[in-house]
């Protein structure tokens, strides 16, 4: 005679297992469809996490990918930037609205208008007004091509710095009155590190050591440790891609991690595990459902819940996060193919569909809208 408590776990291992058989037809499904080559997915529910690989890590080698591959996470990136910018709200070190001027040196009377200064909030909320990119990167793409212009752009990057970013900032004209549009700006997250790196008197990436990789249990985005488990990318017409190498570019888009890495950054996420994290998830939209706040996107979510999201993509590679704090679950997708942050917002849509937030073994307490594109293609 079965128990009703063995006739529920029969029930929940039924159904757990038809979620897998779902989400690996997803996973397959987008691999067939020609999308990438290879994709790692990370769901994390109830304290639990499962991984699943598919496809190749590229077009010359059958070697599936793992939850160990590393891949470039483009603007997800300007999440952790803007994390570093909540740890130092929560030690005192900053004020959220700061006009930046008073944290970069030398004279900026340019970045204002109609009296409003830029603020440190429209660095993290994406509305400083600043532009895309600085250098220009647009006459490279008009003289190379999309296929070449990558290869250019990762090259001035390389040679590109932050003092060159400071004295180019002085002659800027904002595109619109700080706060009022929100517009994508890889500029804002560059001068935020810049601001961060003054303030702690420490470069960008021990900071990101220190108060992300090391207290969450990841390894590092930056450096050369893993670079045998780079994943190589490839643009839509699948020529493969230049790596982002530039550490001017790091805070914008240059972190690379892998599914198991994005997996711990989400269980953070989840377990609200510090008070900067507590903070980045308020948002900085003035309570609206729908708003922006420390690079994520911030939505209504079920039973009033919130939905956290952020995607961004390189010259070779795609990724979208999902958090889902209120219902202790979340998503990471990761693929080795550029410009798919809207088929992988699809791809999660429909790993939920599937149930994903169901309880995948026994519940732990805890305490899309994708990235707009930039003018080159470069880093979103």
């Amino acid at each position: 005679m079965i128990t009703a408590c063995a006739a529920a776990s029969l029930a929940f291992s039924a159904a757990a297992a038809d979620r897998n058989v779902a989400l690996k037809r997803l996973g397959n499904h987008y691999i067939a469809s020609g999308q990438a080559d290879g994709l790692s997915m990370a769901i994390i529910a109830n304290g639990k996490v499962r991984f699943l690989n598919f496809g190749t890590t590229s077009q010359a080698t059958a070697q599936p990918p793992t939850r160990h591959s590393v891949y470039e996470i483009g603007s997800v990136t300007k999440v952790f930037t803007s994390l570093l910018l909540a740890q130092a709200i929560v030690e005192g070190r900053v004020g959220l609205n700061d006009d930046i001027r008073q944290h970069l040196p030398g004279h900026y009377p340019n970045l204002e208008q109609q009296g409003v200064p830029v603020r440190l909030v429209h660095l993290a909320e994406t509305t400083s007004g600043l532009p895309d990119n600085i250098p220009d990167l647009a006459p490279l793409l008009q003289q190379a091509g999309p296929d070449r212009a990558p290869f250019l752009i990762a090259d001035r990057w390389k040679e590109y710095s932050t003092a060159d970013l400071l004295s180019e900032l002085r002659s800027v004209t904002l595109a619109n009155t700080p706060g009022s549009v929100t517009r994508h700006s890889n500029v804002a997250a560059v001068v935020l590190a810049a601001i961060l790196e003054r303030t702690y008197g420490e470069p960008y990436e021990k900071l990101v050591a220190r108060y992300i990789e090391v207290p969450f249990g990841m390894k590092a985005g930056s450096g050369n440790a893993r670079a045998a488990k780079r994943v190589p990318g490839q643009n839509a017409n699948r020529l493969t891609m230049p790596k982002i190498e530039g550490r001017y570019i790091l805070p914008a888009g240059g972190l690379r991690y892998s599914s198991a890495d994005l997996a711990r950054f989400v269980q953070a996420q989840l377990n609200r595990q510090t008070a900067a994290v507590r903070l980045s998830q308020q948002g900085t939209g003035g309570g609206q459902p729908a708003t922006l706040g420390f690079n994520w996107h911030i939505a209504p979510g079920t039973n009033g819940g919130r939905v956290l999201r952020a995607s961004g993509s390189t010259f070779g590679s795609s990724s979208y996060v999902e958090v889902r704090p209120d219902e202790g679950c979340g998503l990471v997708l990761l693929t080795n193919r550029s410009g798919a942050e809207s088929a992988l917002y699809i791809l999660a849509a429909a790993a939920l569909q599937h149930g994903i937030c169901s309880r995948l073994g026994p519940r732990q307490p805890t305490a899309p809208r994708a990235s707009k594109a930039d003018s080159t293609g470069a880093i979103r």
